[in-house]
């Protein structure tokens, strides 16, 4: 049989045609369902709440005595004198040891609990500055504490600053003591924000450490003092600020 070649070449294009086409649809389908499967962008993660833009919840100068907080003269077996009052703007406690606890064991902390209501979310700021002392003495601020556990920040004599917890029973280092550059006998701002499950400390507005606590079930706050030395103590508390998410 005889065969036309320039029929044949048409049959040819028009095979190749319809092949390019076939592949070409196919690849086009396979195309559309890749971009079907394929994840769509996501918009980038929102920055963390700023605690500093947070309502205040206590504002606490000490221009006059406030309501609510400790005030006046108290004795215990640790302190056999403790006087707290407001003294030209300050929160002042003056711990005092008299001839009747000369056996005294020489380690000795006191705590005030503060008139506030428990906090999961919050930045809480205070100044300090110790007066008078003769030893070591540390100066802490306690936040999340439940029942007998509670979270110390503590800054010392020794221009260090250190982050424990202790459950109701024993205390556990979460931040071992650490040198930074400040002087207990001068005013330090510190402060602690609690934030989606993040605890970050400053001390004087620098960050001076964050950890990461998903269980954070938030607590109560206090103010403490420690020392070692049974001499006379005079620390000074100014400017508190609590601040909460509305």
């Amino acid at each position: 049989m005889a065969i036309d070649k320039k029929n044949s070449k048409v049959l040819i294009i028009v095979a190749v045609i319809g092949l390019t086409g076939t592949l070409g649809g196919a690849f086009i389908a396979n195309l559309d369902k890749f971009f079907e499967d394929a994840p769509l962008p996501q918009p980038p993660e929102p920055p963390p709440p700023d605690p500093t833009d947070w309502p205040i919840f206590a504002d606490v100068p000490f221009e006059i005595p406030p309501d609510n907080w400790s005030l006046g003269s108290f004795s215990t077996v640790e302190v056999s004198q403790l006087e707290i009052g407001v003294l030209e703007g300050k929160y002042r406690w003056s711990m005092q040891f008299g001839e009747s606890f000369p056996n005294q064991n020489p380690t000795w902390q006191r705590v005030i609990f503060l008139p506030y209501a428990p906090q999961v979310e919050f930045k809480v700021a205070v100044d300090i500055r110790v007066v008078q002392m003769s030893g070591y003495t540390t100066v802490a601020l306690i936040f999340g504490a439940i029942g007998n556990a509670d979270y110390v920040f503590a800054i010392n004599s020794k221009s260090q600053y250190s982050l424990h917890y202790f459950d109701g029973q024993k205390m556990s280092t979460i931040i071992n003591w650490k040198i930074a550059d400040f002087d207990i006998t001068e005013t330090n701002r510190i402060a602690v924000t609690s934030v989606d499950g993040r605890l970050k400390l400053f001390i004087n507005s620098k960050p001076f450490g964050e950890i990461r606590k998903p269980d954070f079930a938030g607590g109560t706050f206090s103010l403490g003092v420690t020392s070692v030395e049974l001499a006379n103590v005079v620390v000074e508390f100014d400017n508190f600020v609590l601040r909460v998410p509305r």
